[in-house]
């Protein structure tokens, strides 16, 4: 029969199997056109990450066209460094958030819908290397805003440009940081203004 790859729990609760744990750089890591539900309860590491698709350091994946639902944590959880990651078009709802990322991955974030979840949020890590933009980079409206996760500042070490109808919201103690001879670009519009 035709129609997508489903993945999913025996007990059909948010949370009732770990998830997608990648360490591999292969180029031919992809998922396109699957339903992903239920996962997110346990980790794979000492570090606690959990979510539907957890994606360590230096790894590579496509994920396209993917409807990730009833997880519980993230949907995706991409906060490492050194990573090749493609995000299009993508449905992940009933989830606490749906995306928890480096700040670097924000632009490989393309169309998808976000609602629906605990906490409608794209949530952009700000520690230490995981909170540097470090390549030129536009960050779009994707209907839901950008968090920056508290303690620590957002650190654009490249040109930023943030797109009209961008919402940007920042926990306690987070901030942006636009180092020297680098630049920060928000010009929303009047029908469409970018709020910070």
């Amino acid at each position: 029969p035709s129609g997508p790859i489903l993945l999913t729990g025996v007990d059909k609760v948010a949370g009732s199997w770990a998830g997608v744990y990648v360490e591999s750089s292969d180029v031919k890591n992809i998922f396109s056109d699957c339903k992903v539900e239920y996962a997110g309860g346990d980790s794979f590491n000492s570090n606690d990450d959990k979510g539907a698709f957890i994606l360590y350091a230096n790894s590579s994946m496509d994920i396209s066209n993917t409807t990730i639902q009833n997880c519980m944590n993230y949907g995706i959880n991409a906060n490492y460094g050194g990573c090749a990651f493609t995000f299009n078009d993508n449905t992940i709802s009933s989830c606490s958030k749906p995306m928890f990322i480096a700040a670097e991955y924000a632009s490989s974030i393309s169309g998808g819908v976000f609602t629906g979840n605990t906490i409608d949020v794209i949530y952009i890590d700000t520690y230490g290397g995981d909170g540097t933009v470090q390549t030129d980079q536009t960050w779009s409206n994707l209907g839901v805003p950008y968090r920056a996760k508290g303690g620590y500042s957002l650190f654009s070490n490249a040109n930023l440009v943030i797109a009209p109808g961008v919402i940007m919201e920042f926990e306690t103690g987070s901030g942006i940081y636009v180092n020297t001879s680098r630049s920060l670009k928000a010009v929303g519009t009047l029908s469409n203004p970018i709020i910070f």
